[in-house]
């Protein structure tokens, strides 16, 4: 993460923001060596990992078919449950690089009514 106000400012913001949600900030050990936040940037070089840097993210959605808050995984105790919330903090960049994200409304109406009434079950 680049050590600035901006950087500082957005970590204690999303803390503050899942504290008043009522919800812990977890991280997963298995992914980006458990640190709570991520820094995604352009990696400079040649070759395969550079390259896949520079290209656009796909939808990421985290660990929907993981068990709910209070359950485990009945076949992997390994298996973290899913998050109730995933923040994303975005800065500046000195290039302007875009960052999309995606409004929840655009998503639900873009799915089936069954599909979302699976996602209200608890």
């Amino acid at each position: 993460m680049p050590p600035c106000a901006g950087t500082a400012l957005a970590m204690i913001t999303a803390v503050a923001a899942f504290t008043a949600f009522g919800s812990a900030t977890v991280s997963y050990g298995a992914e980006n060596d458990g640190h709570l936040f991520v820094n995604l940037v352009v990696i400079a070089g040649i070759g395969d990992i550079p390259k896949k840097s520079t290209r656009s993210m796909s939808g990421h959605t985290d660990g929907v078919l993981f068990p709910i808050r209070g359950q485990n995984d009945p076949d992997d105790v390994r298996i973290a449950p899913s998050p109730d919330f995933v923040g994303l903090c975005c800065l500046r960049n000195p290039d302007n690089v875009p960052t999309n994200v995606m409004p929840l409304a655009a998503v639900l109406n873009g799915m089936s009514d069954t599909l979302v009434e699976e996602l209200r079950k608890p």
